[in-house]
C-alpha cells in the first residue's frame, strides 16, 4: 500500500509540474572496513556497505522527485551479518553543483544474525534523512561528488526466534558518501 502511495505521489507531481526533464538516478555509496583488537588480543574486522539508490525525475536544473531505497549490509567476525533497508519518497534540490535532499522512509526491514544463534528481525522502519553534497560534472549526463547524510530511522517492531517484542531499534547519525548522479 505504501508503494502505491509513493507511485501516486510521483504521478501527481508529474501532472502538476508538467515540465520537460530527464529521468535521473542518484547513488550515494559508503563502504568502510573497521578492525578492532578485542579482549585477549584477538582481531575483529567488520565491513560496512550503505547504498542509497534513488530513481526519479529531474523536473528542472533545480528540482528532482524520486523514490529512495536505503540498503545496509554489514558483516564481521563470528559470522556476524546485518542487512536490510528502508524505502520512501525523496526530494532533491540542486543549484550551482550543490545538492540538498530530503527523504522520509515509510517502511523497511533489517535482519541481524550470528553463526549458531537465532536471527533478530527489525521491521516497521520509518524516519527522515537529510543530505548535502557537491557534484562535479563529468559529462552532460553524469556527475559525482562527496555527500554527507544524516538519517534517523527507527524500527519499531523486533522479532527474535518468532517472538515479537515492542523494543525499538534506531539507526541515527551523520555519514560521508561518494555520490553518483546519472541523467537519462
Amino acid at each position: 500500500m505504501k508503494i502505491l502511495a509513493i507511485l501516486g505521489f510521483l504521478f501527481l507531481a508529474s501532472e502538476v509540474f508538467a515540465a520537460t526533464g530527464d529521468l535521473a538516478f542518484h547513488l550515494p555509496i559508503n563502504f568502510r572496513t573497521r578492525s578492532e583488537i578485542v579482549a585477549g588480543g584477538a582481531a575483529a574486522t567488520t565491513q560496512y556497505l550503505d547504498v542509497v539508490p534513488s530513481l526519479g525525475y529531474q523536473y528542472s536544473d533545480l528540482l528532482y522527485f524520486g523514490v529512495n531505497y536505503r540498503y545496509t549490509n554489514e558483516s564481521g567476525s563470528g559470522g556476524y551479518k546485518f542487512s536490510g533497508g528502508a524505502y520512501g519518497p525523496t526530494v532533491v534540490l540542486t543549484n550551482s553543483n550543490f545538492l540538498f535532499s530530503l527523504a522520509y522512509y515509510l517502511g523497511g526491514d533489517l535482519t541481524k544474525s550470528y553463526d549458531g544463534s537465532a536471527d533478530t528481525k527489525y521491521s516497521s522502519g520509518s524516519g527522515p534523512e537529510v543530505s548535502v553534497g557537491y557534484l562535479f560534472p563529468v559529462a552532460a549526463s553524469f556527475a559525482w561528488g562527496p555527500e554527507f547524510m544524516y538519517s534517523d530511522i527507527k524500527y519499531t517492531s523486533t522479532q527474535v526466534s518468532g517472538v515479537t517484542t515492542s523494543s525499538t531499534y534506531e539507526i541515527s547519525g551523520i555519514e560521508p558518501y561518494i555520490a553518483l548522479f546519472f541523467y537519462f
